[in-house]
């Protein structure tokens, strides 16, 4: 017994004791509660946080509506501080500020004078210096209809006033002006729109309710897409543009998205020949001192080129922020450069989240009674369609409880008017009931009450009239008891019963109560709707890719024999005079027998030009091409080897490389956007060392950028790839072989029709014992003024007209004409490029000396002759085993300078030239 006893004792003592963690629990989820619901997120029923309404209500109570004047904001701070918010003055003070502000609110609630702050985050000065009144918009919309008890009241801090737990709002605030705030555990981060499209949205919705009012059925809601169309996206007070809508959408349809929004810019030139581009208008927050550093840092480190200058020429009437460029500068470039690294490109991340008030109890007949509404706060996530409905909701019972307070204020007024129309009528009965009277409470006593014999003031009936009625006429003064003033009583009560008549009439009719919502949405719209600050930019997602980042630059491109590939800015070779030595361009093969590495066979295979946009398409010797674009090519140094195509495209390390070819950026971009091949389609041909050709459209390799590549070409075995060129149809091709032989004959469908991809290809031409084909050129239609390179092993080159090699038939047999005579015992030909007399050529030999000469330096002569010296060799004979392997043509575009060094032309004049490793 006694056991259970002390059993018992400890339970009752455990069941007193509370937990500490408990007790922490709930002190935190109190703590929490009162910051989430008290202080951090607005309410969506008039978009404003507590300390927000409050500002706006003691401003009201202090009268300082638009058309007053100014008071000192410290005044207005006090008001706040000691009757509603008992937190700290900077906290009111701050809030104050942010509604003054034109570049943070879409729409200003408060008129500041003096210094609010400015785009360069610079703080506001002191609140004794600074002053304030609401601006008209607060007074119309917000604080207008307080006064017909449409809110709820509440105590305040200490229980000594009365405050509105909400404001009135006439349109849709939280979307307008937007809000931002940081919770315990939540975070709300709500874009400004546009007044006017705001207000065209919410239109839809009251429509769609006031069509379906009275008439049993649910209102057909206008769709996401309608919704979507009244308000395109947010608007921004600080303009700038927003690149499409897709953030928006989502943001629309799930409470939460991501806005890109770009700085407005445009170009100006300038007194010194140059160009500068003028930014004057920024994303929304974006602080414009600190993005004028964060921009110099960005060009001092080398992350943006092509600046010279940055200022800032800002001043009262707007943003002015000047990006003085360099001569060579590209203008599209440095802005992308500076949306990457910088704020001028910036995302909002948008969350919508605020405090709704859930109805629990609702009348039968789907109207809000106002009676038996129980709100409960909660902070949800919501959607445009719901901000829209959960206001009109809210905006519908301010409407009904404003006509329920005129319908109480005329039904007591005419209570008061037919008790003194009674008066009237009984004048006589009313002045001997008065003038019989001890005082004042005898004679109110006397009117109110009715016929009886145990009358004690009179004994005859009295006028049954109530006590405010008795109020009345005792408080009616004689004038007021003439014809004149009884005729203006039966008028005022003739109107008061038509006013309550059309009031409860109109308390009764929801399609009345929306009609009135909407005529308010048309009226703000009209006095305070403005076009759109922001402009929308569809299309264009705001993602930076490479392309947009990398100068569009000529660079030259090397394989070698052992896979190695590397990126080159073209200017890193001068031209030089026709009968030098050259540049190292690669990495030079030691003699043989000095090295046995494997670097020491690693000799230039392949060398191009092309933009750093376009695609270049790698073609392997077993037909797989391999399809990027040059700026993945690494880029690397003249000396360098480069790296591994197998690391690089995932080229197997037993599979040479056949060739490689470039695709300007616009024609692939063409063909990867376009369904079917147009006339001018774009084709691929290869040839392979047997001599097999094949011409496949390039819209059939669009997966070539996949990482394993795609199969181009069915050879049979021992056979492989060693040419590729792009041409279009009607273009003609010209083979080469080793002896001086060339075949011209049109790619059209009798010569070369187009073949699948896996396919294989047909003979080429004929080639008699000991030779082979050397080089393959396309020329396109048109080119009947060009002329045809010829370059020997040995250096010896010479130019001839395209127009001397007639096109012919192909055929499996065919062996062409000679294009050229050899001079040195054991020489063949290297190549056979088409050229012009403004273009340059690059030769490049097997131990990776570059030359680059011109043309016009070239002469023309005829097709069988032996042509004249290009490249001279050591008189030491050191490179008599090095030999010329690739010709390259330097685009016209190229803008690389001449080799002015005095020494080095004149020694290039001299036929030995000056060696640059």
């Amino acid at each position: 017994a006694d056991a259970e006893a002390d059993a018992e004792a400890d339970a009752e003592a455990d069941a007193d004791s509370t937990p500490f963690t408990r007790e922490m629990n709930d002190a935190f989820m109190r703590y929490a509660t009162s910051v989430i619901l008290g202080r951090t997120l607005p309410d969506v029923r008039d978009g404003l946080k507590p300390v927000h309404r409050r500002i706006l209500y003691a401003m009201q109570g202090l009268s300082l509506s638009s058309s007053s004047s100014y008071r000192k904001s410290a005044r207005v701070v006090g008001e706040v501080l000691g009757k509603y918010h008992p937190h700290g003055d900077t906290s009111v003070y701050d809030a104050l500020v942010r509604m003054a502000q034109d570049f943070v609110m879409s729409e200003r609630l408060v008129d500041g004078h003096g210094n609010f702050g400015s785009v360069d985050s610079d703080p506001a000065a002191a609140m004794r210096y600074t002053e304030c009144r609401l601006q008209k918009l607060s007074s119309e919309a917000l604080l207008a209809d307080l006064a017909f008890d449409t809110v709820e009241y509440v105590d305040n801090f200490d229980g000594s006033e009365r405050e509105p737990a909400v404001l009135p709002a006439k349109l849709p605030l939280l979307l307008v002006n937007g809000s931002t705030g940081i919770a315990v555990g939540m975070a709300t981060n709500i874009p400004p729109h546009n007044l006017a499209e705001v207000v065209d949205a919410t239109l839809l919705v009251v429509n769609s309710r006031m069509a379906a009012a009275g008439t049993g059925s649910p209102a057909v809601e206008p769709t996401d897409a309608e919704l979507q169309q009244a308000v395109p996206a947010p608007d921004f007070p600080t303009g700038a543009l927003l690149l499409d809508t897709d953030g928006a959408t989502q943001m629309y349809k799930e409470g939460s998205g991501s806005i890109t929004l770009r700085a407005r810019s445009h170009m100006e030139p300038t007194a010194r020949g140059k160009s500068q581009i003028v930014v004057t208008e920024l994303p929304y927050n974006v602080c414009k001192a600190s993005l004028l550093t964060k921009m110099a840092e960005a060009v001092n480190a080398g992350k943006v080129t092509g600046v010279s200058d940055l200022r800032d020429e800002s001043n009262r009437k707007g943003i002015r922020m000047v990006i003085e460029l360099k001569r060579d500068a590209n203008p599209e470039l440095v802005l992308n450069l500076f949306y990457k690294h910088t704020k001028l490109q910036s995302v909002f991340s948008a969350s919508i989240l605020a405090i709704t008030h859930k109805v629990r109890d609702e009348d039968t007949t789907g109207s809000i009674a106002m009676d038996a509404i129980r709100l409960r706060p909660s902070p949800n996530r919501l959607s445009l369609r719901m901000v829209l409905n959960d206001w009109l909701d809210f905006r519908y019972t301010c409407c009904i409880r404003r006509a329920r307070f005129r319908l109480k204020n005329a039904e007591t007024r005419q209570h008061i008017v037919q008790g003194m129309l009674v008066a009237q009528a009984r004048i006589a009965d009313v002045i001997a009931l008065i003038r019989a009277s001890k005082d004042s409470a005898e004679a109110k006593e006397a009117l109110q009450c009715g016929e009886s014999e145990d009358d004690p003031v009179i004994g005859r009936p009295g006028l049954f009239l109530s006590e405010a009625q008795a109020d009345a006429v005792l408080a009616l003064r004689l004038s007021r008891l003439t014809a004149l003033e009884r005729g203006k009583l039966e008028a005022e009560a003739e109107t008061l019963a038509e006013t309550i008549a059309d009031l409860q009439g109109f308390i009764a009719d929801d399609a009345r109560v929306y009609r009135q919502i909407a005529e308010e949405l048309e009226a703000v719209k009209q006095a305070f709707g403005r076009p759109r600050r922001t402009q929308i930019l569809k299309g264009n997602t705001g993602s930076l890719t490479m392309e947009d980042v990398l100068a569009n630059d000529r660079s030259l491109i090397t394989v070698t024999n052992g896979g190695h590939i590397k990126r080159m800015p073209a200017s890193v070779v001068k031209r030089q005079a026709r009968a030098t030595k050259g540049s190292m361009g690669v990495p030079k093969a030691r003699p043989d027998g000095m090295d046995d590495t494997p670097r020491a066979s690693d000799m230039v295979a392949h060398f191009f030009t092309c933009c750093d946009h376009d695609m270049v398409f790698v073609i392997g010797d077993n037909g797989v091409l391999y399809a990027l674009p040059a700026y993945q090519i690494p880029v690397a140094t003249r000396q360098s080897r480069g790296q591994l195509t197998s690391t690089l495209l995932g080229l197997p390390t037993d599979c040479g490389i056949a060739s490689v070819v470039s695709v300007p950026k616009e024609q692939w971009q063409a063909i990867v956007n376009s369904t079917e091949d147009s006339e001018d389609a774009l084709y691929i041909v290869m040839m392979s060392r047997d001599g097999l050709l094949k011409k496949t459209r390039l819209s059939a390799l669009r997966s070539a950028t996949r990482k394993n590549g795609i199969k181009g070409f069915n050879l049979p075995e021992g056979d492989y790839v060693r040419w590729a060129r792009l041409l279009k149809a009607g273009d003609d091709v010209v083979v080469a072989s080793a002896r001086g032989n060339a075949i011209r004959f049109t790619a059209n469908e009798v010569n070369l029709r187009p073949r699948s991809r896996t396919a294989s290809g047909v003979k080429v031409m004929g080639l008699p014992d000991g030779d082979w084909i050397v080089d393959m050129e396309v020329l396109s239609k048109g080119d009947g003024d060009r002329t045809l390179l010829s370059v020997t092993a040995r250096g010896l080159g010479k130019r001839f007209k395209a127009s001397e090699l007639r096109t012919c038939r192909r055929t499996p047999h065919t062996v062409g004409v000679r294009v050229h005579k050899f001079r040195l015992e054991g020489d063949h030909l290297t190549c056979l490029r088409a050229v012009e007399d403004d273009d340059e050529v690059m030769m490049i030999t097997k131990q990776g000396v570059v030359l680059r000469q011109s043309c016009e330096d070239i002469s023309i002569i005829t097709r069988n002759t032996s042509g004249v010296i290009l490249k001279r060799w050591h008189e030491e004979g050191t490179d008599e085993a090095d030999t010329i392997i690739e010709v390259v043509l330097v685009p016209k575009q190229d803008d690389i300078g001449d080799d002015s060094d005095g020494a080095a032309s004149a020694t290039a004049k001299a036929g030995m030239g000056a060696e640059l490793v």
